[in-house]
């Protein structure tokens, strides 16, 4: 069984492109061959495999989530809007984050905390250089990463959550968010495609100002529906129970 986890996505694929070809011919092309079957998170990264020529059996199971027992989102206590990632910006988004806070009157921008840590590309600091020249540095703070019970509970009093990726494999902080009934807005990436499709999360275009409209959804009346949805989605859906019985279940017919 070879678990890429999203490793096939054409923009990972074409990044860094001529050392991927390296990569493929010496090792990668294959371990595809010859892979028994791929795990995919969502159907719909077939496309990816079938762009590299791959024909054969896939199992599909996301990643699941557990949030804290007791734990819920408070309504927005905390007065922030919430990201929570690695700052590859490229990948990540976050410049196209700035840029659409930088599109809503000041009177109505919300506050934007970004926790996280620095990617290889250095990019935290760039963030803050370009938070700084557009003037932002009243609504939008760079800082650090945060984990385990302290990250659940800055989630649960986040006004909402958003998550620009141009690309992404699964996105483990939204599922984190959504389990928490955290009104969220995600990119068309397969996880936030698949809650989008179900009402359970506010799908947005990697665009500023697709992300501007997406944060003012975060404060609409039916914002809290939304987090409702997300929340009963992540429990029925991506329980770690669930997810597992049916990785099973399609591993057991493979055999």
């Amino acid at each position: 069984m070879l678990e890429p986890r999203g490793a096939y996505d054409p923009h990972i694929v074409n990044r860094k492109r001529l050392l991927k070809r390296i990569w493929w011919k010496a090792w990668e092309g294959e371990l595809v061959a010859h892979a028994r079957a791929i795990h995919l998170f969502f159907d719909d990264e077939r496309a990816h495999l079938d762009a590299l020529g791959y024909r054969g059996p896939t199992v599909v199971a996301p990643n699941g989530v557990e949030r804290p027992g007791g734990l819920a989102w408070d309504g927005g206590s905390g007065g922030y809007v919430l990201w929570l990632g690695r700052f590859d910006a490229e990948h990540k988004g976050i410049d196209t984050l700035v840029e659409a806070m930088r599109l809503i009157p000041p009177g109505e921008r919300p506050r934007l905390r970004l926790h996280g840590p620095d990617s290889q590309y250095r990019d935290k600091a760039r963030i803050r250089r370009m938070v700084s020249t557009l003037g932002l540095d009243p609504w939008i703070s760079v800082q650090a990463p945060v984990h385990g019970d302290a990250k659940f509970e800055l989630l649960s009093r986040a006004i909402g959550f958003v998550y620009p990726s141009r690309w992404e494999a699964f996105g483990n902080s939204v599922a984190e968010a959504v389990s928490l009934g955290v009104p969220t807005v995600v990119t068309p990436y397969p996880l936030g495609r698949h809650l989008a499709s179900r009402g359970a999360a506010v799908l947005a275009d990697p665009t500023p100002s697709a992300l501007a409209a997406g944060l003012r959804a975060l404060t609409a009346p039916d914002a809290p529906e939304v987090g409702r949805r997300g929340a009963e989605l992540a429990r029925e859906e991506l329980g770690w129970d669930h997810v597992a019985r049916s990785w099973i279940r399609q591993v057991a017919a493979l055999l």
